[in-house]
């Protein structure tokens, strides 16, 4: 895994925190395509879609060659790496009840599911229980970015 200074780090990081943006590379991982194309589902222009094209390459996860007035665009991969790498670090001091956390879920929701409740006897989140919720959203988060990266 190469080495990424903070900086390119975040660039990677605030590359990926917008969906639209994340639907791009997710487009970009199927090979290289004009910006007209990358285009095609969204519903903004051509110009909102530089924007986002540009802010991928500034972060190192796009790369833009131009034939004449067309611009083509590819998916680098060793950005997502080092980005989910660090991911990977940090996920080995995560406490066991947040790894456990999805596992439990999976077994009240299959309960749920059997036996229905209402509203009385649904009891209510507390602070404690929120943060931890908090925390493992982020640590899914992490989750899906790795599986993400192992897709490519």
């Amino acid at each position: 895994m190469a080495q990424y200074s903070s900086h390119e780090l975040d660039a990677v990081y605030h590359a990926l925190s917008n969906a639209t943006r994340r639907k791009i590379l997710a487009r970009l991982c199927k090979g290289s395509c004009t910006i007209s194309e990358l285009a095609e589902p969204f519903e903004i222009t051509l110009a909102g879609v530089s924007k986002h094209i540009h802010v991928l390459e500034k972060s190192g996860l796009v790369r833009k060659r131009s034939e004449g007035t067309i611009h083509h665009c590819e998916i680098v991969f060793e950005p997502i790496r080092s980005a989910a790498g660090l991911i990977h670090y940090l996920e080995q001091f995560l406490p066991p009840e947040i790894t456990e956390l999805p596992q439990q879920e999976e077994a009240q929701e299959a309960t749920t599911e059997e036996q229905p409740q209402t509203p009385a006897e649904i009891p209510t989140v507390s602070e404690e229980k929120a943060s931890a919720e908090n925390t493992e959203i982020l640590a899914t988060e992490a989750r899906a970015l790795k599986s993400e990266d192992q897709l490519a």
